[in-house]
């Protein structure tokens, strides 16, 4: 009886510490790299523990796709006989799964879905604070709406001169989205409050950031979520979009650099990058031209993981008489032209599979904040290396699988449900 008495206590303090270490997640956007890692492998400790109580280390036979970015990257190395440094940027394919596996789902309820999302917001609201508090530490009000090279002087500030919460403006618009997604369906459920505020704080700061694509795709969220999901009267609906398109134009007016980030693709994709004449557009077209390249030369085997940067900056030097790589390194801005020229393109349709079932599985669980996260990624994947990042890998596959187990405990409570009517 004590025995049991012991057990209890210890299962209780494991639990107790296994919330914790989710709710610790959540608030990634303050951490560094090494400090997510960190979290991630307490809780994954506390749900072997777990696991080991109930005599059985579980693995979702749902999930195993998702190990395939993790083999591609695996396989490749070792038949290449290379660094297994490249392998290291894909252990989360492997950890997640077998961690959140293992995970029961009843810390995943809706109650508990809504605290994890609101912290991940607050968390995400306190770190944009931390943004305007610096900056304007180290400049004035008017810098604000200055910018260079096409590029807002504040979106340059977060890039290379933040001190604390450094996170790529594109990845953090990421964050924003689904932040943006969460208060939309709170209000739809409760009505104006709060997140009315918060929704408007994280567009402005959307704004301020310019991730071209992602302003974009937020505003077809918007707007799908606004005609589909909130049961608003036409008129009601109508006058939002005015206001909205009345906000877009006074944007535009204040902010010469918004119209500027957006014309810059008609007026620079075509040009190459010469000397210190280069922006993000024609840095970017430049970036695309040497994968395209790569890609013909190298399309059956791949360059190697470890020898991708290196194959590019080649071809820049070769093709463009510019500074740009020079000064920083370019990788293939491409997720699957990153897999494709690493690992040729037997690696390539691999990857192609992990999205599909990736899609598949998000068909099935069918949620709206879901669809946002999946398409927002794979969108991501077509501009940046996302998954190379651990920035980018870790919050989607956090946000993945904490709505796919929101899933599994709802299908668990809706059979007892059915079972005891």
């Amino acid at each position: 009886m004590r025995l049991l008495k012991q057990r209890s206590e210890s299962d209780r303090l494991t639990e107790q510490l296994m919330f914790i270490a989710i709710i610790l997640l959540y608030m990634f956007p303050f951490f560094k790299e090494n400090i997510q890692s960190f979290v991630l492998i307490l809780l994954g400790i506390t749900s072997v523990i777990n696991a080991w109580y109930y005599k059985k280390i579980l693995f979702d036979k749902q999930l195993l796709f998702f190990l395939i970015p993790f083999f591609i990257v695996l396989i490749d190395t070792v038949f290449r006989m290379e660094s297994f440094n490249s392998v290291s940027k894909t252990l989360f394919f492997l950890f997640f799964p077998l961690i959140f596996s293992n995970i029961p789902n009843r810390f995943f309820s809706d109650k508990n879905i809504n605290l994890y999302s609101r912290i991940l917001q607050i968390s995400t609201l306190l770190v944009c604070c931390s943004y305007i508090l610096q900056f304007f530490i180290d400049y004035n009000y008017a810098d604000l709406f200055t910018y260079h090279y096409n590029v807002p002087k504040f979106r340059h500030y977060i890039y290379f001169e933040m001190k604390f919460f450094s996170i790529h403006p594109t990845y953090f618009t990421f964050i924003l989205t689904y932040c943006i997604v969460v208060s939309l369906k709170k209000i739809a459920e409760k009505g104006i409050g709060v997140d009315l505020l918060l929704l408007l704080l994280y567009i402005v700061f959307s704004i301020f950031l310019m991730t071209k694509l992602n302003l974009i795709f937020q505003f077809i969220v918007f707007f799908c979520y606004l005609f589909f999901k909130i049961g608003l009267s036409f008129v009601k609906k109508m006058i939002i979009v005015g206001m909205l398109f009345l906000l877009a134009g006074s944007t535009v007016m204040y902010m010469p650099s918004l119209l500027n980030r957006f014309t810059e693709l008609t007026k620079s994709f075509d040009k190459k990058p010469e000397g210190l004449a280069f922006d993000s557009t024609n840095i970017r077209g430049a970036i695309y031209n040497c994968d395209l390249e790569l890609v013909k030369k190298h399309y059956l085997f791949g360059v190697g993981f470890n020898n991708i940067q290196k194959s590019l900056n080649t071809c820049y030097a070769s093709k463009y008489d510019s500074q740009f790589y020079k000064e920083n390194n370019y990788l293939s801005h491409n997720y699957f032209f990153y897999i494709l020229i690493s690992s040729g393109i037997l690696g390539f349709v691999s990857l192609l599979i992990f999205f599909c079932y990736l899609l598949k599985l998000t068909l099935k669980i069918d949620k709206f904040i879901l669809y946002v996260v999946v398409l927002n990624v794979i969108l991501m994947c077509l501009i940046e290396d996302f998954f190379y990042r651990q920035f980018g890998l870790f919050s989607f596959l956090l946000l993945f699988f904490t709505h796919y187990k929101n899933h599994l405990a709802n299908q668990i409570e809706g059979e007892v449900r059915g079972k005891t009517v």
